[in-house]
């Protein structure tokens, strides 16, 4: 049906203006506080910059963009209503060198009473956006001893 048609189209172009807008404020932002990164973490806190629906999309993309070394983890977050925060944990390349997100979103939403949901490869997980801050000191302790872990 025509009008159907029309309407998917036009969410088609809706989805692809905010993830345009989720990439240039990445972009834009790369060298503020929000980012953080070195060679085995790529850490983005978009607050209310980008849509919270947005922040995995924006991590698999950066993950499959050959932009980071494989095996980058990729943790991105955005704010919901609630005084919540949504985080997504991707890693950058195309195999998961034997690291199961789920389980390792898991362990740092536990850590800060979250919850957490996903599968091996792309996980993600609700928190209290009060914690934020020890949830993301908890994740880099977390992803650089998985790292360690895997490079035996």
């Amino acid at each position: 049906d025509k009008k159907m048609k029309e309407k998917a189209v036009y969410l088609l172009r809706e989805y692809k203006k905010e993830l345009l807008k989720a990439l240039s404020w990445y972009r834009e932002n790369s060298d503020s506080e929000d980012i953080m990164r070195s060679d085995i973490f790529l850490i983005i806190n978009c607050k209310h910059s980008v849509l919270p629906t947005m922040i995995g999309t924006l991590a698999s993309l950066l993950a499959k963009s050959g932009e980071l070394p494989h095996g980058t983890f990729i943790l991105t977050l955005g704010r919901l209503m609630g005084n919540k925060t949504k985080a997504s944990l991707r890693l950058a390349g195309y195999h998961n060198f034997d690291i199961d997100l789920l389980q390792l979103m898991t362990e740092m939403a536990d850590k800060v009473d979250g919850k957490a949901g996903g599968s091996s490869n792309a996980a993600g997980a609700i928190i209290s956006t009060k914690k934020e801050t020890e949830f993301i000191e908890y994740a880099l302790k977390m992803m650089k001893e998985t790292k360690k872990i895997t490079l035996r």
